[in-house]
């Protein structure tokens, strides 16, 4: 669904509550992105695949990362031939599935799975010669510092021999969903549609929208029936779910329509 289209809904089920006022429609716009992200937040462990985003980025060398031990920690990485990188996720970043090495070495395209771990580990195993990370067995690790998520990344440097082509980390992640618009400069209704809420997750945003208006006005009398209504609809998505799942393949909401 568009923007407008939910809004339209919205503003036609609010003609059944006596709230002596007028939705305002960018008003509503607000209240529809706060419900499409706790609809996000509601159905993520039930449809992962819906929110999850396939991002590459260039690996960007942090030898800095030993500073958070000590100098001569440093200088024992330094001896041990590790590589360390760091690289800034993006603001939308929710969690990671995979993590892959990703370069291209004579032509030939090499791709290997990195284990996750914490920052404490990476550093530790890069200091131990028979559990040392490699090009083929990549480790990484998340943290989030000041606000923002940050990947750390650790392979060996092969006996000296380094990648010649500049290496990218392919991550599989989750993702905040992004706000829908409606509108232009020109006050035009723009035709944007909605490619990460599931088809049968729509009934569900627009529940929680008019739950947040309701809320808003202060309409009591109504918040307690929706509120019901809301639980009633997310208790009934897990079976539906797995049917769909068992009938057939479930896609990525950017192979919709493919």
């Amino acid at each position: 669904m568009t923007a407008y289209e939910y809004i339209e809904e919205i503003k036609l089920r609010l003609t059944a509550y006596t709230v002596g006022q007028e939705a305002d429609d960018l008003q509503l716009l607000t209240f529809l992105n706060n419900a499409r992200k706790r609809v996000q937040y509601d159905t993520m462990t039930k449809y992962p695949e819906r929110y999850a985003v396939i991002t590459r980025l260039p690996i960007v060398a942090a030898s800095d990362i030993y500073d958070l031990y000590s100098n001569e920690n440093q200088a024992n990485a330094d001896l041990q031939d590790v590589d360390v990188y760091r690289v800034v996720l993006p603001i939308n970043f929710i969690d990671t599935f995979v993590v892959k090495l990703c370069y291209v070495e004579e032509e030939l395209d090499y791709q290997f799975e990195a284990r996750r771990m914490t920052k404490y580990e990476m550093f530790s195993i890069s200091q131990h010669i028979h559990n040392k990370p490699t090009y083929y067995n990549p480790v990484y690790a998340i943290s989030r510092e000041a606000g923002v998520y940050y990947i750390y990344f650790s392979s060996l440097k092969s006996g000296g021999t380094l990648i010649t082509s500049t290496p990218e980390l392919e991550i599989w992640h989750t993702a905040v969903i992004a706000d829908l618009e409606m509108i232009d400069g020109a006050g035009v209704f723009l035709g944007d549609t909605d490619t990460v809420i599931a088809k049968e997750l729509e009934e569900l945003v627009i529940l929680y929208t008019i739950f947040l208006y309701l809320q808003q006005i202060n309409a009591q009398e109504y918040i307690n029936f929706l509120s019901m209504e809301i639980q009633d609809q997310l208790q009934s998505l897990m079976p539906l779910y797995q049917l769909d799942k068992v009938e057939a393949d479930i896609k990525l909401s950017s192979q919709e329509g493919l």
